[in-house]
């Protein structure tokens, strides 16, 4: 029964529901409006928002985002620390398998590790289909998403959010209708609209949620429109769903995967123990050496004299300690030899030997680091 709902969905939705063309479509529906940044993005950052607001973080960890098209929220909600989990769904299996890209983890992630802890699932799937892999999700969002749905299909989605999932946070955000005299248009604003709501209609379909499930409701616009036009709301409405009731949830019926898996990725992330004072150390020492090997900065009276531009070292530090002046401080106090010339302050050190085997490089590693034995090198205002 599943697959054969997934099927007939399939012919019935075109699955890009965020693509590229509707973002400009949008855009450029009216000469005389003009948005900045885009709705698109707007709708991104509101919903980032929502997400790291004090009352999601107690309780978000696991994010799903259906219709997830492209993978285009992803970017904007990843580096949310509390967010440990995110699984994309869209019923459109080509674009997920083209866009999963979007979601990997780059390189410089397997150097530095990533921020915190976090998993990627990309699925192949309905909204009108439950998956069990989905039941531990804290959060569901729907961008722009409903006003693409037949209506025996949006008739399921209350049921498979509200009942099914049971998310302590759900998102949906549509277009609003009210505001469409503004455009120069007929019709709907996207081919693939299968209606659009007027603010009222919106609202009536949220309370009659609220009306059935343990829910409240909060309603915020998303793309303001010009001064003399807020009586007709914004570009975009959203509503916010959060669980009132606390209670354990409890799966009423059986349910199987058939969602269809396209992918997972687990960021590389390792914790980081040290104190402050030790991952300044280690870093500045990674940085100063990195002059060595690749003889950068050589000084032109002297080849075993270095001169570091200090912005050079502090662009890599900027992470624990965003204060210039006070690295230079820093540096001042553990022995550096800081000047300052034409271009900017420079840090002066002297290599003692030509090293080229890797003894001898970690001999250096070890003068420099003796340098930054000294305790209590950072202090709290950092």
């Amino acid at each position: 029964m599943a697959s054969e709902i997934m099927n007939l969905e399939v012919e019935q939705i075109s699955g890009d529901k965020e693509n590229t063309s509707l973002e400009k479509d949008e855009s450029e529906l009216s000469s005389n409006l003009s948005f900045n940044p885009p709705v698109y993005i707007q709708r991104y950052n509101a919903i980032s928002d929502v997400l790291d607001e004090e009352w999601s973080r107690e309780r978000v960890k696991k994010v799903i985002d259906f219709g997830c098209a492209e993978f285009k929220l992803f970017k904007h909600i990843k580096e949310i620390l509390h967010i440990t989990h995110i699984c994309g769904v869209d019923l459109d299996k080509q674009l997920v398998t083209r866009s999963k890209y979007e979601a990997r983890p780059l390189p410089f992630h397997y150097v530095l590790g990533f921020s915190h802890p976090l998993t990627v699932e990309l699925f192949a799937g309905s909204i009108a289909v439950p998956d069990k892999r989905l039941l531990d999700a804290n959060a569901v969002i729907c961008i722009e998403l409903i006003e693409h749905l037949y209506p025996d299909v949006l008739e399921k989605v209350p049921s498979t959010v509200f009942e099914f999932i049971q998310p302590e946070l759900a998102v949906f955000t549509t277009p609003n209708a009210d505001f469409n005299v503004l455009f120069n248009m007929v019709g709907f604003r996207h081919d693939d609209h299968k209606f659009e709501w007027t603010r009222k209609e919106f609202e009536d379909w949220c309370c009659e949620i609220i009306n059935k499930y343990p829910y409240e409701v909060e309603y915020r616009g998303i793309g303001e429109g010009p001064k003399g036009t807020e009586h007709l709301g914004c570009c975009s409405q959203m509503a916010i769903f959060r669980r009132i009731d606390s209670k354990e949830k409890i799966l009423k019926v059986e349910v199987d995967e058939p969602f269809e898996l396209i992918e997972t990725f687990a960021y590389p992330y390792k914790e980081d123990n040290r104190s402050p004072e030790e991952k300044f150390s280690e870093m500045l020492v990674s940085r100063i050496n990195r002059v060595f090997v690749n003889k950068l900065f050589v000084s032109e009276e002297d080849d075993s004299k270095f001169e570091i531009p200090v912005d050079y070292l502090w662009e890599f530090m900027q992470e624990i300690c965003p204060n210039l002046n006070k690295f230079l401080e820093i540096l001042r106090e553990k022995g550096y030899e800081i000047f300052e010339k034409d271009n900017g302050h420079v840090l002066s050190i002297i290599q003692e030997e030509e090293n080229s085997d890797s003894d001898e490089y970690c001999d250096s590693v070890t003068s420099i680091e003796g340098k930054m034995d000294d305790d209590n090198i950072l202090e709290e205002n950092w």
